[in-house]
């Protein structure tokens, strides 16, 4: 992930978007433009699918981390994005009820009794000195 983070920043600097260096809430514009760019891949994402285009599906899937990625840029948590997706992974882990997969009955993946939330807080805190 550290080598798509550095060719983000690089489009970033080179298209003049923002770049925030640590933890920033973003102005109303710049946060309703990822949202709404989000929401414009997610849906070329899901047509590429119904279409059977797994070219343009690749595509998509490819534009909305990119779009995702910039997002994390922009709220300056570049630095510890990785941190937080590999605290995130071990909270998923922690789903599991003894070794099993309890699902609802659509599929979705629920808690088991040994799950933990994930210490986001914990890690800006630790990282950036500061309360969140």
């Amino acid at each position: 992930m550290q080598r798509q983070l550095k060719q983000v920043e690089q489009f970033n600097k080179s298209f003049d978007v923002v770049i925030n260096e640590e933890p920033t809430f973003l102005d109303k514009p710049t946060f309703d433009l990822g949202v709404r760019l989000l929401k414009e891949e997610l849906q070329e994402y899901v047509d590429a699918h119904d279409e059977g285009d797994m070219v343009e599906v690749g595509d998509g899937l490819v534009d909305i981390l990119f779009i995702t990625v910039g997002l994390v840029i922009k709220h300056g948590l570049q630095d510890v994005i990785v941190e937080l997706f590999d605290e995130v992974f071990l909270s998923n882990q922690s789903k599991l009820e003894n070794g099993k997969v309890i699902r609802r009955e659509d599929n979705k993946i629920l808690k088991g009794k040994s799950y933990f939330k994930p210490a986001i807080r914990k890690i800006l805190e630790k990282k950036y000195g500061k309360k969140y």
